[in-house]
């Protein structure tokens, strides 16, 4: 069952995959190779913001059943915000379905997606229980602080809140809603929200499955360009 956190912006589901499923995909997790993704080292669509984060090469999106899973529980939300439902029959990009882990070098600082090139939402399915590594939705006023704290993270922020402007979606402040990872539940919410990750101190690994469901070719078409 899902519960509105916030109306219209932050949802969240416990119990998300099927036990069976849960297990298949912690298998899967335990026997995948990672590769480490550095914002330091990469290219940054919507304004550079610091992130550190390992993208896991687990093949969800070659498993249909877990893919029909998924969608079929996200659906129960966005059927009722009245959008698209996701087809899950659809060959899917990178984006829109992926797996990854958190360490204690990974975290993600203050930023928003670009609804344009993101889409509408983004989904998190956290597969452990954690104290630490929280998903934080600010106020304004927390958003203020956490950028007097990470100075280094304010001009990205600028420029992430100029290009959502310049697309006619300008940054929105939900909180404050902090949320804490939970085995086999699932956040789901609106892009264009501000909000940051905080590092994990209480553990190694925090695995989950993740993506922006309706994210176009537009962020892979720009990134292939060499665009800045």
């Amino acid at each position: 069952m899902w519960t509105e956190l916030i109306p219209n912006e932050v949802w969240w589901c416990n119990d998300f995959l099927k036990p069976d499923t849960y297990e298949r995909v912690m298998q899967g997790f335990a026997e995948s190779n990672i590769s480490v993704l550095d914002g330091r080292t990469r290219k940054h669509a919507v304004g550079e913001t610091f992130y550190n984060y390992n993208v896991v090469k687990l093949p969800v999106r070659d498993d249909k059943l877990l893919v029909a899973e998924v969608f079929d529980k996200l659906n129960q939300v966005i059927g009722k915000q009245g959008d698209e439902l996701l087809d899950s029959s659809t060959e899917l990009g990178y984006l829109q379905f992926f797996a990854k882990s958190f360490n204690p070098d990974s975290r993600y600082d203050l930023h928003a997606e670009s609804r344009a090139m993101f889409g509408k939402y983004v989904f998190v399915n956290y597969l452990s229980d954690e104290e630490t590594g929280e998903l934080v939705f600010p106020s304004e006023q927390g958003a203020e602080e956490f950028l007097s704290t990470h100075p280094d993270n304010r001009k990205g922020w600028e420029e992430t809140k100029s290009t959502c402007a310049k697309e006619k979606n300008p940054i929105r402040y939900i909180g404050p809603l902090t949320i804490k990872p939970r085995k086999n539940a699932c956040a789901l919410f609106i892009t264009g929200v501000a909000h940051y990750v905080n590092p994990i101190t209480d553990t190694g690994t925090r695995p989950s499955l993740s993506g922006w469901p309706y994210a176009s070719d537009a962020y892979v078409e720009w990134y292939k360009r060499g665009a800045q």
